[in-house]
C-alpha cells in the first residue's frame, strides 16, 4: 500500500507484499522488424493462446523515431545488427521463458512461425538464447530511457521549459491512426515506444527553441484530447498525461470516477 501524489512521483511506502514465481530456467530474446505497430500489437494479443510452448513474458514495441534517438545519442545496441528500409516502422522487441531448452526451442519455432503470419521478415530477426545476448538486447528499454532522458536534459538546458511527455493507452487497433496524427501534429523530433498488448504509447517530445516549446506543448494537448476521443486515457504511471504547462504544472483532464480505469500490463 503506499500513498501517492497526482503524477506518481512523490509517496510513501505503507506495506509491500511480494509474489515471487519461481525464476525460469531458460529465457530467449528476440529483435522483430514489423511494418507497423498495430501488426506487434496483434501478435502480441494473440501469442499467449497461440504458442504452444514457453511463455511470451514481454512484449513491447520500438518506433522508428526511437531508433533515430538511440543512434544519435551514441547508444551500442542490437538494432544496429537489423536491416533498415522504408518498410521497417517499428521493432518488437520480446522475450519468451520455458522449463526447460527443449521447450525454449519448442517456442521458438512457434513463435517465428507466428512472426511471419502477422508481417515480421523473419530473416531479420535478431535472436538471443544465451544470458549475455539476452541482457544485451533486454538493454534495449533501459538505453530508450536514458536517451530520452538525454535529450530531454539538454532541451530543458536550452530553453528553461520542461520536459514534454505523453503516455496513454489505446484500443490496440488504433494505436497506428494515433501515431500517424502525431506525425501530422508534432513540429519536433519524437521518440515512441510502449507496451504491445495493451494499447500503451510512451511518446516524447523534443524541442529546440522556447517557440519550438510552446508549439510542442499545443501540439500535446491536442494528442491528449485527440487519444481520450479515440477510446483511450492517460496512463496512471505517470500520471495523467504527464503534459506540463510553462511554469511545471501538470495539464489535468477530468474524467468522472466511474469512467476511470487502470492500465495493468500482462507482461513483465
Amino acid at each position: 500500500a503506499a500513498v501517492l501524489g497526482d503524477e506518481g512521483e512523490h509517496y510513501v511506502i505503507l506495506s509491500v507484499t511480494l509474489c515471487l514465481e519461481k525464476a525460469p530456467r531458460n529465457t530467449a530474446a528476440l529483435l522483430c522488424p514489423f511494418g507497423s505497430v498495430e501488426e506487434i500489437a496483434a501478435i502480441a494479443q494473440q501469442a499467449g493462446s497461440r504458442l504452444q510452448a514457453g511463455r511470451l513474458t514481454m512484449a513491447e514495441w520500438i518506433g522508428r523515431d526511437a531508433a533515430r534517438l538511440l543512434a544519435e545519442c551514441g547508444k551500442e545496441t542490437g538494432l544496429a545488427g537489423l536491416p533498415r528500409s522504408a518498410k521497417t516502422e517499428a521493432y518488437a522487441l520480446m522475450e519468451l521463458t520455458a522449463d526447460s531448452e527443449e521447450e525454449l526451442m519448442d517456442g521458438l519455432e512457434n513463435l517465428l512461425g507466428l512472426l511471419e503470419e502477422y508481417g515480421c521478415d523473419t530473416e531479420a530477426v535478431l535472436a538471443a538464447d544465451t544470458h549475455k545476448e539476452v541482457e544485451r538486447l533486454m538493454a534495449l528499454r533501459h538505453s530508450l530511457n536514458e536517451a530520452a532522458a538525454q535529450r530531454m536534459r539538454a532541451d530543458v538546458s536550452r530553453t528553461g521549459r520542461p520536459p514534454l511527455l505523453i503516455d496513454v493507452c489505446l484500443p490496440p487497433e488504433r494505436m497506428e491512426e494515433f501515431l500517424r496524427e502525431a506525425s501530422k501534429q508534432t513540429e519536433g523530433a519524437q521518440a515512441s515506444w510502449g507496451h504491445a498488448a495493451c494499447g500503451h504509447i510512451h511518446l516524447h517530445l523534443f524541442y529546440k527553441t522556447a517557440e519550438e516549446y510552446d508549439r510542442q506543448r499545443e501540439a500535446a494537448c491536442r494528442l491528449l484530447d485527440q487519444a481520450i476521443r479515440m477510446g483511450g486515457y492517460t496512463h496512471r504511471e505517470f500520471g495523467r498525461g504527464k503534459c506540463r504547462t510553462h511554469d511545471g504544472k501538470p495539464v489535468v483532464y477530468e474524467k468522472r470516477e466511474e469512467e476511470e480505469q487502470i492500465w495493468r500490463s500482462q507482461y513483465v
